[in-house]
């Protein structure tokens, strides 16, 4: 379950301790077959134990709808590995890259949702955090224990039109959204709640949190003065429509679907390696990155 580590690189942006603590959450990963870059995406960490793992999208790391079983990607490409982010403990804004391959013996190396399997949009990957660096993971931020009504607003924090993992300085960009369904009521083939936003591509395995900044309303009936965070669940993308203008909803995952995959996920038997993953068949160019990059549902 050892990582392969290819490269390290460093970017620096303007020191600053003002940069909200879930924004270093949210992570771009950069997914590739072979050296070949399919697209962008968003995932984020969770801290189970001593292990940390990656969280991002079923339909993200085999770029298959997970319905369908169809590619997704606009040329094709189905990924065996991608790139992800770690900051520096220093705290000086600085990043490394490490790369992560998808498969070892041909076998998928996430786990999924020991009932829901694919279905459940949701995958957790074990990884090692580079030495000096930190995976700020989701689980062990700030939180309240809010009360979420259908109506509420929600913050998607993920990478639209990311082409690379260094844009906006690997800080994502925060998304509002409203809960359009209500969140205790799910049908249990679908196991998601209904978000009401126009998001884009690059969204899909973002963290989705409640964010409020005065009263806040707490699951026992108390109230908190002041403002407070809690992450709600995992982004999963649009529902895909033939018709571009038809209502603008999204899935989300709430978060005991997401701690549930990590805390008894069991390996993935629905996907295998892309054929010919081990000759590095170029598929789209690195080149054409912005136009092929259409990693989410």
């Amino acid at each position: 379950m050892t990582s392969t580590f290819l490269k390290w690189r460093f970017l620096v942006a303007r020191p600053s301790k003002t940069i909200d603590e879930y924004s270093f959450a949210a992570r771009p990963l950069l997914f590739s077959y072979g050296t070949q870059q399919c697209g962008i995406a968003t995932g984020f960490f969770w801290k189970h134990g001593a292990q940390v793992f990656l969280v991002t999208n079923w339909h993200n790391v085999t770029g298959l709808d997970p319905s369908s079983g169809q590619p997704i990607h606009s040329q094709g490409c189905r990924p065996t590995n991608f790139e992800v982010s770690f900051f520096s403990v220093a705290g000086d804004n600085t990043f490394a890259i490490r790369s992560f391959d998808l498969y070892s013996n041909g076998k998928p190396r996430w786990l999924v949702h020991h009932e829901h399997g694919k279905l459940a949009d949701v995958v957790a990957m074990p990884v090692k955090v580079p030495d000096g660096h930190t995976a700020h993971p989701i689980n062990t931020l700030s939180h309240q224990d809010m009360k979420i009504r259908v109506g509420h607003d929600l913050f998607i924090l993920g990478f639209p039109f990311a082409t690379t993992i260094f844009d906006r300085g690997g800080v994502p960009t925060w998304k509002r959204a409203s809960l359009a369904s209500e969140p205790e009521w799910q049908m249990a083939s679908e196991v998601y709640s209904l978000v009401d936003t126009a998001s884009r591509s690059g969204m899909s395995g973002a963290p989705v949190i409640r964010r409020t900044f005065s009263s806040t309303e707490l699951k026992d009936g108390t109230y908190r003065i002041g403002g407070a965070s809690k992450f709600f669940g995992i982004y999963a993308g649009r529902i895909v429509s033939s018709n571009k203008e038809d209502l603008q909803l999204g899935r989300v995952y709430e978060r005991d679907i997401v701690e549930e995959v990590v805390t008894f996920g069991v390996p993935d038997t629905s996907a295998e390696e892309p054929p010919g993953a081990e000759k590095k068949t170029k598929l789209i160019s690195s080149q054409h990155l912005s136009s092929a990059n259409t990693m989410e549902l």
